[in-house]
């Protein structure tokens, strides 16, 4: 189901790209939380299944930017915060190798976030690098609304989330707590450390 409307969507976006083919891929991650409530993945499938989405996400998102518009430094000029300091101190050559540059780095980027999701290759050092880049979207795009900013930051925190969930349960620190069942003192205070556990770093 979720190849299916990935092909359907990435036929749609080739053909006629608008900003909301952008967030049907986010509504896909939405539905896979969904799918997860009733059929309860194992950990490792579930972020397995994220992984592959996110992954089409970041690689639609590359696709898209495969433009003159977007290659050419443009867009990033025109809708980020750059665009009211470049007009102040002047454009000149040196200026537009640079946002060529940062154009260049942002589709390499997503096309190899797409690739290590595909593999299921996200180390810290991934994820750090990531959380920069989409806090810096967030940072330095300069959006025209409240409500198209929202939808950047849901779209942008929602990735972050998501690439968040490759380190789970399993791949935490357990510690084992060692406990006598017949104490009431000891029940009332494995009670008590279970609610505050939100990490599940504590095996009882």
């Amino acid at each position: 189901m979720i190849i299916f409307f990935a092909l359907v969507l990435l036929n749609y976006i080739l053909w006629n790209y608008s900003r909301s083919s952008h967030f049907s891929l986010l509504v896909i991650l939405y539905c896979v939380f969904a799918i997860d409530h009733f059929q309860k993945f194992k950990e490792k499938d579930f972020a397995s299944l994220l992984n592959f989405t996110l992954a089409l996400v970041y690689l639609f998102g590359s696709i898209n930017k495969l433009s003159v518009g977007f290659l050419s430094g443009f867009v990033i000029y025109k809708y980020s915060i750059l665009h009211s300091v470049i007009s102040s101190f002047g454009f000149d050559t040196i200026i537009a190798v640079l946002l060529i540059m940062i154009s260049m780095f942002v589709i390499i980027f997503e096309f190899l976030m797409s690739v290590l999701l595909l593999a299921n290759r996200v180390t810290p050092y991934i994820l750090s690098a990531a959380v920069f880049f989409h806090v810096s979207i967030i940072s330095f795009m300069h959006e025209f609304s409240v409500v198209i900013f929202f939808e950047l930051v849901v779209f942008n925190l929602t990735c972050i989330y998501v690439l968040t969930l490759n380190f789970g349960s399993e791949s935490k620190p357990i510690y084992l707590v060692i406990w006598d069942e017949k104490c009431s003192f000891c029940k009332s205070t494995i009670g008590f450390l279970r609610k505050i556990d939100y990490l599940e770093k504590l095996l009882f």
